[in-house]
């Protein structure tokens, strides 16, 4: 009977369905690529046009300098097997660079990317890192963005409907630690910025989308306190005025 009852289930089913084939784990590999033992970083995953895969990474510390110890980097690996095809370096004179947060890069129509991060200098001032690789992965250019003479630390970027870039990240411009949204044309020359945040409590912003009417959705921490912290959403209009926002799910103590 009960032999019965399973091939009945199996036909209800369908030959087909039964053995619809289920996509599992490929390959999990460790990659110690350009200095083998130095701390490196992957922040960022793309798919590259002909199947394989960029990793966006930096390397901590990096050995051309004594100060300047963190390279963005990209690591090319191959989609299939995950064998290491190619590791290059960005290479930023006299200044640190860090690549981002959350998946900080954003692919363009022609297969290339932008990416969102910050460059340090020797005083320890922070500007955005607006960086660029071409369609087979490879570093081709960075310029750096400093709306006003204070801090710019950018995390993520995206291409904007008209062809312009939209980053987001933190900035101490109005005083105090803010969350900030800047918009650039396709070359990064700024065209509007604007701030949100707790007025005497560091903010933190690690994401953003573009929505259908323009918009833009900024995800983030909200200070309750000085030790304790919600996710933030932002919502705001095609230039950046805030329309709402909203803290949601429970505290997290920070230390």
């Amino acid at each position: 009977m009960v032999a019965v009852r399973i091939l009945l289930f199996w036909l209800a089913l369908g030959s087909t369905v039964w053995w619809t084939p289920v996509l599992a784990q490929g390959f999990n590999k460790r990659y110690d690529p350009i200095v083998p033992g130095n701390a490196q970083f992957a922040w960022g995953l793309e798919l590259l046009d002909n199947g394989n895969i960029l990793v966006v990474h930096n390397q901590l510390p990096w050995i051309d300098s004594l100060f300047y110890n963190s390279r963005t980097g990209s690591l090319v690996v191959n989609g299939t097997s995950g064998a290491s095809l190619s590791d290059e370096i960005l290479h930023t004179p006299l200044v640190d660079a860090f690549p981002g947060w959350s998946n900080p890069t954003d692919k363009l129509p022609d297969g290339s990317f932008i990416g969102g991060g910050a460059t340090t200098d020797t005083t320890d001032l922070h500007r955005i890192l607006l960086y660029r690789f071409d369609a087979n992965g490879n570093p081709s250019g960075y310029i750096e963005i400093q709306p006003s003479p204070s801090d710019w630390i950018a995390y993520q970027c995206k291409r904007d409907r008209d062809g312009g870039i939209v980053l987001t990240g933190v900035t101490d411009a109005t005083g105090f630690q803010d969350i900030f949204l800047l918009k650039t044309d396709s070359v990064g020359n700024v065209q509007w910025w604007q701030t949100y945040g707790h007025p005497t409590r560091a903010d933190y912003a690690t994401s953003v989308d573009i929505l259908p009417d323009g918009g833009y959705c900024i995800g983030g921490e909200y200070p309750l306190t000085l030790n304790n912290v919600v996710q933030w959403v932002i919502r705001t209009d095609s230039l950046g005025n805030l329309i709402w926002q909203q803290p949601r799910g429970l505290p997290v103590e920070t230390l």
